[in-house]
């Protein structure tokens, strides 16, 4: 009968979870609706929902609740959230007095406050889920399952959110070049079909300005044939750059 028990906390929670996350596609909402429906799954009253960019080595909290709000972002290397970002699942009886918190973290932990800290899984480890709880309760191992189960969930919305957000930009390019392309070969005025990739960069591109030079053979040097979003005036710009 536990174990029936059990599974159905488990089969609601992730239904909470999978719920919340099809709330809405901007990944900030997600994670703020997941980690609501995390910390109320599983009685906890406070939490985090943490990313981490291997390729920047940096790390962003995308959602906190309670006490965790005041923690200062961690170093993906140290603490519980490193341990997590190595596969693996810490479960501490007293957060602040446990060793393996980082030591700015632990004056800002309320006095024997349990928690759990778990990765996010994508293939590999892309982030950390945290959760804690407040005397005298500590998490079960059941609990610590569920949440496993909850964090592999989330991992997973984030890994479609990821490919989603590539297959739209990846559209967006084909958009472009597509124009681009129509431009080239319904004229041969240069002049239009430069206005046109301009356009589709400015507003495709996160900058704020743009300048576009083309090669002149004769003088080996590149020569000013426009420019967008400039606060002086494009006869102010340089016309020639010698290279």
């Amino acid at each position: 009968m536990t174990e029936n028990r059990e599974r159905a906390l488990s089969l609601e929670a992730l239904a909470q979870v999978n719920l919340a996350l099809r709330q809405s596609e901007d990944l900030k909402a997600m994670m703020e609706n997941a980690l609501e429906a995390t910390l109320k799954a599983l009685k906890a009253s406070a939490g985090s929902l943490i990313l981490y960019n291997p390729e920047a080595q940096q790390i962003e909290v995308m959602a906190a609740q309670g006490w965790f709000r005041d923690i200062p972002l961690p170093n993906p290397q140290e603490g519980l959230t490193g341990r997590a970002l190595q596969g693996e699942v810490v479960v501490s009886q007293n957060l602040r007095q446990d060793p393996r918190v980082n030591p700015k973290a632990r004056p800002l932990i309320p006095p024997g406050w349990s928690g759990a800290t778990l990765p996010l899984w994508a293939g590999a480890p892309i982030g950390v889920l945290g959760l804690a709880w407040p005397p005298p309760h500590t998490p079960s191992p059941a609990e610590v399952e569920r949440a496993g189960l909850l964090a592999e969930s989330i991992g997973n919305a984030i890994r479609r959110a990821n490919l989603r957000q590539k297959l739209e930009r990846r559209m967006e390019t084909l958009e472009a070049l597509r124009a681009v392309e129509r431009a080239i070969t319904s004229t041969l005025d240069l002049r239009a079909v430069l206005e046109v990739l301009l356009d589709q960069a400015s507003s495709r591109l996160p900058l704020d300005a743009l300048a576009l030079f083309l090669f002149d053979t004769e003088s080996q040097s590149l020569r000013l044939e426009a420019a967008r979003g400039f606060r002086s005036a494009e006869s102010a710009l340089p016309k020639t750059v010698c290279i």
